[in-house]
């Protein structure tokens, strides 16, 4: 069979067609997920900046300013660990921040509306926060203003989206606020940030694995 030219009419239209360069909101999104999952194959990825990497990749192609990611600890408490456009005296107050397990599970205390299996989103007027926690917000002056339109994105608002174990146990949550717009974000980002947390949690694993193999190891070298 012969073989069409690189010039040809043809060749140009499906090379301008498939061009690399991203042309779409979603083809943005999915370059940035290709990029986050070849940092996750990374074997001596450290926990801590991955999640960083996840917080800048979010901030820098989702609607977002404010990135929080929390993961659960080998005590079982759960802290903030990675954190994008927080001044620095809210991120300084996410990281003294300890919840338990009861407080993660804890509805009363944080009321939100559940919009998937693994997405919440909570308003401010329902107080989801407690006491001093107002501390962690970046306009805590501008909490208790009057929402114009229920598209509108206030100051204590939040998206939170677990991040889940091979159990759908809770192994970590992405906290997001302070949209560009002002807005709710759209249903494909709410879709994109879902698989994100898939891709953490996949990660968070494979390092527990690599951790446990490791140890195995190391013990099977002492004996012999």
């Amino acid at each position: 069979m012969g073989r069409r030219a690189m010039d040809s009419k043809e060749a140009k239209f499906l090379i301008n067609r498939y061009s690399p360069v991203p042309t779409t909101e979603d083809e943005k999104a999915i370059e940035a997920i290709e990029g986050l999952v070849s940092h996750a194959k990374a074997v001596n990825q450290p926990i801590q900046a991955f999640l960083h990497e996840v917080a800048r990749i979010i901030y820098r192609v989702f609607e977002f300013k404010e990135i929080a990611i929390g993961i659960k600890e080998k005590d079982d408490s759960y802290r903030y660990v990675a954190m994008m456009g927080f001044r620095d005296e809210a991120e300084s107050a996410r990281k003294r921040i300890v919840y338990t397990g009861a407080d993660m599970a804890d509805t009363k205390t944080w009321p939100g509306t559940r919009i998937s299996k693994i997405t919440v989103i909570h308003f401010f007027e329902d107080g989801a926060f407690k006491e001093g926690e107002k501390e962690t917000y970046n306009r805590p002056s501008m909490m208790g203003m009057t929402r114009s339109s229920p598209e509108i994105m206030m100051e204590g608002d939040y998206i939170e989206v677990s991040i889940q174990g091979p159990s759908n146990e809770l192994v970590g949550w992405m906290e997001l606020s302070n949209t560009r717009d002002g807005k709710f974000p759209s249903r494909s980002s709410i879709k994109w940030l879902e698989l994100t947390s898939v891709i953490i949690a996949t990660f968070l694993k494979s390092k527990e694995l690599r951790k446990e193999r490791s140890a195995t190891d190391r013990a099977a070298r002492i004996k012999a």
